[in-house]
This record gives C-alpha cells, structure tokens and sequence, in this order.
C-alpha cells in the first residue's frame, strides 16, 4: 500500500487536496442559513460554564461530557459566537475526510482512498452535523482514527502503539457519545470474521492484547459509570419514540440524502437498503478474493444498526444521528464497489458513481434548504431574536411558551434578559415544571425565576412582556388575562413573537398595532 502511495504521491497530493477543498466548501456552505436550535443552545450554553459545572449538569442529560469540554476551551480561545462555535464541528468534518482517505488506503489502495475521499467529502449526514454544535462529528472523528489504529495493529501485531491508540481512541469516544458501544461491536465482529481465515496461532482475537486493551477501556471509563447509571435512572431515554419498519428503512435516506424517503413509491424507498446490501456482499466477496480487508467496512456499516434494532425491542435507541460511523461506511462501501468495477466495466462504473453522485449531491440540497418548517433543527431564531431585541424597551419580560425556543432565547438573550418559560399548573393544580433533568438541568439555580405557573401574577420591570410561540399558538391557544393588551406581533418563519402590556384593570384599553 505504501508504495503504491509513493508512486501516486503527486496525483495524491494535488486529488486530495482538490477533495479536502470541496469538503471544507460544502461544510461551510450556508452554515448560518439556520438560527440555533434546542441542542445546540444547550451545548454552548453548558459549555460556557466551569469545568465542574459541565460535568454536574452532564450527569443530569443523556451524553457524556468531553465534546462539552472540548468545546468549553474552544470558546475561552474564540468566543461564542455561532459562527466561531459551528467552526469547530467543520474542523473535525475535515479532518474525518482525511480520517477516511486514510482508512480507505489501508483497506483497498489508492484509487479507492480516492473515490472514498470524495464521497465522504460529500456525504449530506457528515454535512450537516459538520454545521452543528454537538458531538456527532468528533465522535465519529474518534471512530475512525480507531478503525484506523485497529487495521494498523492487525498487520503488525507486535506493534503495541497502535494497539494503545486504539484503546485511548475508544476510551474518547465513550466520553463524547455512547454508541462507541455499537462500533466496538462492530470491530469484534469484524475480528470474529477474520478468525475463520487465519491461521490458529494468528487469530487476533484471540491474543491475550486484545482483550487486556478492551480490559482497560472498560476500566478508563469506570470514573463515568455512576453519571451514566444517573443518566439512565432519571432520563430513560425515554424520548427515542419506538422504532418502525419504514424509519428503520428511511435511516439509509437520511445518511445519503438528508431525508425520510418517505416521499418517494415503495419499491424506490426499500430499494436503496437493498443497494447497500449488495453493495456489501459483492465486496465481501471481492475482499475474500484478493485479500482485501473490506469486511471491516461491512461490519461498521451493519452491526451498530443491527445491534440496535434488536435492543430497540425491549427499549428504543434507534435514531438515525447516532449512527454516524455507518453513514461513513455506506460511502466507503460504495467507494470500494467504484474500485472494483472501474477494473471490470468503465460503462458501469460511471453509471453507479453518477447515481451515488446524484443521491448525495441531491441530499446536499436539502441540507442547504434548511427550511424553517417547524420549531426545531431548521429555524431563525436569530432573526426572531434580533427583531424583538430591536422593538425592546429596558425590563421588558420574555415568555416562552414554547419548549423549542426556550433555550435558544436564552442563548440570543444572554446578557440582555432571562427568558422566563410557561409551566402551568396541572388540572389537579399541582406543579407542571420540568424535574430538573436533562436540558432543563441548565435552570435549576434560577427556576423561581424562570417558571412562570400563573400569567395573572406576572409583572416586569417596564410593564410589557414578550410572548414566543409557534404561528400556529401564543395568544390564539392560550387564555390570556384579561388586563393583557395586544401592541405588537412579530412572525419570522415559523415562530412569532406578541408584545403585550400589562394594564391595570382600571386602565383605558389603548390602540392596538400589528408587524408583519
């Protein structure tokens, strides 16, 4: 492989720098197109705390701590902007393509590294999530420097280094997301395959190495097992709706083209799963006739989202953003299949990249559309925010009645005011506000601040306050007091914002004015 490299380096230097360039464009293409939604305002947020801090309220979410961290000494150094924050998410979605040419090297050579390179470079899942401040991209950096290291350590077993980077590498990624559990799977998986193919002496997966390097990633991440069992006990995850055939279908939708699938006819929609399997069996097939290492792909691409469905039987887990690392391995796979065929059939192989090409390209699109159809990862809040900060007077209050925006108005907010949320009471007039857990962790030390259970006793320091709602809610679903005036309304795509002032009941009703 490496000569194989020395005789290309030219062609690799000026094709793979071509490739880094059009990842970096395509992550930065229209990266504050979107305002900040619910999971990144929690992330920067969090991450603007202490160190203690972010590792107090990490123990009361549903993710480990380390991208918080990470992101923590990334704001100290560049700020908090959105812009300077998303940058770092592109950082890593950069250097996961270099991570994957490196992969696709040692797997399958040069022209393979090459077409992986690019299709990586223009995988929409890797796409978006490099525009977004969370920790899917550098846990799926993680994970490919650890394919990375475990290729390395089967060729040269007496290599302990490499054997070490693995285990640290794994150890990383158990700290930034959880499903390392399901690569892991995959790697064992993949050793277990090679096991039939080698010799006795030689089987890896039997070396004493092996399992004291796993030995010690369990130990490393011991310090963490009370958050987690804390985690599990009080979130339950249990937020992951029930897996069903067709969203388990549509997860090969969202990887390659940033969708459900859901829109396309049937056999269309089942027909890109059914690809990937063949896909899959042919470089098998391939990989046990030429020697290849192909299966690692395989197993990377297959066993997280096997592992997964089968415990989504007793609780559900299946959602499509954790399983990064089978999206990176779908493009590899198809790259490997391009390798192969461009060997066999120059006809075929431009037929299958084009429409590889297509689905991916066309995916890119919806990434960039990013239209602002509900209240969640697509928004302006930006705008919504500037546009209310504008019409502001000093001490007007602010109240979210709406869960998705609560957070990022404290994000576009902070400094100004503290955005108050709406929790009323049940109809057994007990208390509706959150336990305390998860994003709601973030407002413990101010919640008889923040939570607001009657509108009847709410007053602000000018007299005004601020409704943020959906377009579809606010003052048109709410019981409103009524020494409330309507002044002002403000709609920016899907949410809007009503400006009312609070009257005294002996007060004269004043004129009432509308903005569009």
């Amino acid at each position: 492989m490496f000569s194989d490299y020395l005789k290309n380096k030219h062609k690799t230097i000026v094709l793979g720098g071509c490739i880094l360039l059009v990842g970096a464009w395509v992550r930065l293409h229209d990266i504050d197109k979107s305002g900040i939604w619910t999971d990144e305002a929690f992330s920067l947020i969090l991450s603007a705390k202490s160190l203690p801090d972010i590792l107090y309220h990490t123990a009361r979410d549903v993710h480990p701590p380390l991208f918080y961290l990470i992101l923590h000494g990334w704001m100290l150094l560049f700020g908090d902007g959105v812009h300077t924050a998303r940058l770092l998410s592109v950082i890593f979605g950069i250097v996961n393509v270099v991570l994957a040419m490196w992969l696709m090297r040692l797997l399958a050579g040069w022209r393979a590294m090459m077409l992986g390179g690019l299709l990586v470079a223009l995988l929409p899942m890797a796409v978006r999530y490099s525009q977004e401040v969370r920790m899917y991209v550098l846990y799926a950096t993680f994970m490919l420097g650890a394919m990375i290291a475990l290729v390395m350590w089967l060729e040269q077993p007496h290599r302990r280094r490499w054997l070490i980077a693995y285990c640290l590498l794994m150890v990383a990624g158990l700290y930034t997301h959880y499903f390392t559990v399901t690569c892991a799977f995959a790697h064992w998986l993949y050793l277990a395959f090679l096991t039939s193919t080698q010799p006795k002496g030689e089987r890896c997966l039997m070396r004493p190495s092996w399992w004291v390097a796993n030995a010690a990633i369990a130990l490393m991440f011991i310090p963490w097992l009370p958050s987690l069992i804390q985690q599990m006990k009080y979130s339950g995850f249990d937020w992951i709706p029930a897996s069903e055939i067709k969203t388990i279908f549509g997860v090969f939708w969202q990887f390659l083209n940033a969708n459900e699938g859901t829109g396309y006819a049937p056999v269309t929609f089942y027909s890109l799963a059914v690809l990937l399997m063949l896909m899959s069996v042919f470089i098998v097939i391939e990989g046990n006739r030429l020697g290849k290492k192909y299966a690692l792909l395989v197993t990377m691409a297959w066993g997280p989202i096997g592992l997964i469905i089968v415990v989504s039987i007793f609780k559900p887990l299946f959602v499509y953003r954790y399983f990064q690392m089978c999206a990176f391995a779908y493009s590899m796979i198809a790259a490997a299949v391009l390798d192969r065929l461009l060997e066999r059939s120059y006809v075929v192989f431009l037929t299958v990249l084009a429409l590889v090409a297509y689905i991916q390209i066309d995916g890119l699109s919806v990434v960039y559309a990013k239209n602002p159809q509900n209240l969640q990862e697509f928004n302006q809040f930006n705008r919504l925010a500037s546009e209310v900060k504008s019409h502001s007077v000093s001490q007007d209050g602010l109240l979210v009645l709406n869960f998705f925006l609560q957070l990022p108005m404290v994000y576009y907010f902070k400094g100004d005011t503290l955005p108050m949320y709406y929790t009323p009471l049940n109809s057994d007039g007990t208390s509706s506000r959150p336990d305390g857990y998860q994003v709601w962790t973030l407002f413990n030390e101010h919640a008889d601040r923040v939570y607001v259970e009657r509108l009847e006793s709410l007053t602000t320091g000018s007299g005004r306050v601020w409704l943020m709602d959906g377009v579809w809610g606010g003052s048109s679903t709410h019981k409103l007091p009524d020494h409330w005036q309507l002044l002002q309304t403000l709609t920016v795509g899907a949410a809007k914002a009503e400006l009312f002032v609070i009257r005294r009941q002996d007060a004269p009703v004043q004129k009432t004015a509308g903005s569009p």
